[in-house]
């Protein structure tokens, strides 16, 4: 059947403007590629590409890093919500002068303003950038992450869980240090120098703060180039980690990380490049926090000298797909692959169908015009020192008939920006029940930035049955029978449903999977910390339905010193999806919390 497809072409002017015209086809491809406007007729040496509110007008304006090497000034592109982008002059965030690279955004400051991060290489200074509410990024020139450094990319996470946003950055040159920063308030930071997060000396590349298991934890992945191993650096709950490879043998550029098969934990893509010659890519299914590598379609066959990478569901049929960008090697394409909805992706030639002697670098997903479905921008490159410097590239995305639903967060006492809450969302789609699993972060890929909107492609559902926000702080939010086609705005503690979400942990208690799947989880693990235990003091920890019915328990009796581990058997309990309550009890102190089934 034909559908009605949506072309949108931008006019060439002194910033951009959209013209929208109607036309019918059949199979029409679903991205058109931008062909005139400043933003993608403007010749720079570019890297990292970023969607960010920058002045919290509700539409994705653009950031783009220069790092030619002689220093270049970034570029900022404001979208007024009518079709047009201005480009920022004269602002600190673009007047550095710097070979810059990386790029992370994020409220560090919890003023509910998008402040900024950008690396730059050759020891030349890092730079923090403060929003003065007006969407202006001042430069930070005092704070701590502002050391001269050959930098690569930086991300924000509350790896300690105290309601502010750290930062870590990578390094590929130098000492090859790379730097954690942890946030103390008012603007202030403190670099950690104990630990193997920042002893370990590699040529690092990209960084994702990541869930890779299911303790509820903000793990640390990073990526080595020279054949270096990739590391995943687990998080121990006390400001330590211990370390995984994940990923050898290559020379790793970019990494992404999205539930691709819908198993509820995050997958993650490896992207590596040759320089100047192919190097086979690597897909990494996550179950439970083992990796397996997925050899069922194509990726590590493809070739490629990959940059950059982003999951996103461009076309809206409920699973995330993959965007591969290719620099450095001759006669190059970038990538696009489908997901065929159980985790097989499979390329699409289509949209990138012509060899470019380009180098290509940073990719991001962000919805420009507001219309649901997301579009995309590339970053363009010099392949070496005589090459001209190149355009950079936008398409549009022409939509179809799929709906969508895209998630606004705001933390309350978990950071202002939500980074690290996981968002699940429940949907009819093509007459089957499918939960989709999102984590809301600071970098997608390799010096890139998707919009930090969460985004979910519903297919034909009419409703998201369920929707589920589990906070860093254990705070958990649901909303039930959500109409869909909107933005929807979520607030951390704020009842979002008849379903009251709201408690208090007087216990230093941690509890996971939560929630839980009733498919595949097979038990629940509750862990009491050390400070809480009292010597032969009896524990016991149970799980009831909300009409207070006892489901399982379990007593211990710990003798003190560490913490103590304790576990619910789900098995054989035919349990519905819903929400339940957990009760631990010391004596006479009990703690109860809320338990979501799905």
């Amino acid at each position: 059947m034909c559908v009605m497809q949506i072309q949108r072409v931008f006019l060439k002017s002194a910033s951009l403007i959209f013209l929208i015209s109607m036309s019918f086809s059949c199979l029409s491809q679903q991205l058109t590629q931008v062909s005139s406007g400043r933003i993608v007729s403007t010749r720079s040496d570019s890297r990292s590409v970023n969607f960010i509110d920058i002045n919290n007008d509700g539409w994705d304006d653009i950031f783009i890093s220069n790092g030619l090497q002689g220093g270049q000034d970034d570029m900022l592109y404001l979208n007024d919500g009518t079709g047009q982008f201005s480009e920022v002059k004269g602002e600190d965030i673009v007047s550095d002068g710097k070979a810059s690279v990386g790029a992370t955004f994020a409220d560090y400051n919890n003023d509910g303003q998008q402040d900024g991060f950008v690396t730059n290489w050759y020891g030349q200074n890092d730079g923090l950038f403060r929003n003065d509410g007006t969407g202006n990024l001042v430069i930070q020139e005092q704070s701590a992450p502002s050391k001269g450094t050959f930098a690569e990319a930086g991300a924000w996470g509350d790896y300690d869980n105290d309601g502010l946003l750290d930062l870590y950055v990578t390094n590929s040159s130098g000492s090859k240090e790379n730097f954690l920063y942890q946030n103390l308030g008012n603007g202030e930071f403190k670099e950690i120098t104990q630990g193997i997060v920042v002893n370990d000396l590699s040529t690092s590349r990209a960084v994702n703060w990541i869930y890779a298991n299911d303790d509820r934890l903000l793990d640390l992945f990073v990526t080595n180039e020279n054949n270096e191993a990739n590391i995943l650096y687990l998080n121990n709950g006390d400001g330590t980690f211990s370390s995984k490879v994940l990923g050898t043998g290559r020379s790793t550029f970019t990494s992404s990380w999205g539930d691709i098969d819908s198993d509820g934990d995050f997958d993650v893509f490896i992207g590596n490049t040759g320089i100047t010659r192919g190097a086979g890519n690597k897909l990494f299914i996550n179950d439970n926090g083992n990796f397996d590598q997925n050899i069922n379609g194509t990726i590590h066959l493809d070739g490629g000298c990959t940059n950059g990478s982003a999951f996103g569901d461009y076309d809206n049929d409920g699973d995330l797909d993959l965007v591969v960008t290719n620099g450095f090697c001759d006669n190059q394409k970038n990538f696009i692959y489908e997901n065929l909805g159980d985790g097989t992706l499979v390329k699409n030639d289509e949209i990138f169908s012509v060899v470019r002697d380009i180098c290509s670098y940073g990719v991001a997903w962000g919805d420009i015009n507001n219309d649901g479905f997301i579009d995309l921008m590339i970053a363009n490159c010099k392949k070496n020192a005589n090459d001209l410097e190149q355009t950079n590239d936008m398409y549009l995305n022409n939509g179809n008939d799929n709906n969508w639903l895209k998630i606004k967060l705001e933390g309350v006492e978990s950071n202002r920006d939500g980074i690290g809450a996981i968002v699940k969302i429940k949907g009819s789609i093509q007459g089957q029940v499918r939960w989709q699993t999102r984590m809301a972060n600071s970098q997608s890929g390799y010096s890139g930035q998707n919009s930090r909107l969460v985004h979910f492609g519903m297919g034909d559902a009419e409703i998201a049955d369920s929707i589920i926000v589990l906070w860093p702080s254990g705070e958990i939010n649901v909303k039930a029978n959500v109409s869909l086609g909107r933005v929807l705005n979520i607030k951390e503690g704020i009842s979002t449903s008849s379903i009251e979400v709201e408690e208090q942990n007087p216990l230093k208690i941690r509890t996971w999977p939560n929630p839980f799947s009733i498919d595949n989880s097979a038990s629940l693990t509750v862990v009491i910390e050390k400070e809480n235990l009292i010597s032969r003091e009896s524990i016991s920890i149970s799980l009831h339905s909300l009409l207070g019915q006892t489901i399982v328990s379990n007593h211990s009796t710990p003798r003190g010193g560490d913490s103590h581990k304790m576990e619910l058997s789900l098995s054989n309990k035919k349990l519905l999806p819903g929400v339940y309550l957990l009760r631990t009890s010391l004596s006479k102190r009990e703690y109860s919390q809320k338990i979501i089934a799905f």
